[in-house]
């Protein structure tokens, strides 16, 4: 079995990702960075997406990828309790939901969501407050 913890970004010395290569798939694990409530840090969580895009692509060119963690994100206003004071604030930014549009346009699933489409109060999004 291969061990990979290296996407290609900065934030592999933050020892965010853990990629095992087993015989008919990847399974890759991450904590993707948080934008700060600030958004002082949504570039970089940009760029980190992007890089995390690219590193799953090249897996995927290979054998099926399946990929989870925490993704720092609320894809949907379904996943949220309160989506509408959440515009905007980090976790619920237009940009870090189009980063998670770009992991489904590779074709990755998010199987909760698929499994449970309309399960209104099965949030997959909350504050570590």
């Amino acid at each position: 079995m291969a061990v990979m913890n290296r996407i290609g970004t900065d934030a592999d010395n933050e020892g965010r990702t853990l990629a095992l290569e087993f015989e008919e798939f990847y399974y890759v694990t991450s904590y993707i960075p948080n934008s700060k409530d600030d958004l002082s840090r949504l570039p970089y969580r940009q760029e980190w997406d992007r890089a995390m895009c690219a590193f799953l692509a090249k897996l995927q060119a290979h054998k099926p990828v399946i990929f989870c963690g925490d993704l720092n994100v609320a894809h949907m206003p379904i996943d949220l309790k309160h989506p509408k004071p959440n515009e905007g604030e980090h976790g619920f930014t237009l940009e870090e939901r189009h980063g998670f549009d770009n992991f489904l346009k590779m074709g990755l699933v998010d199987i909760f969501r698929e499994k449970h489409p309309g399960l209104e109060g099965a949030y997959t999004w909350w504050s570590n407050f």
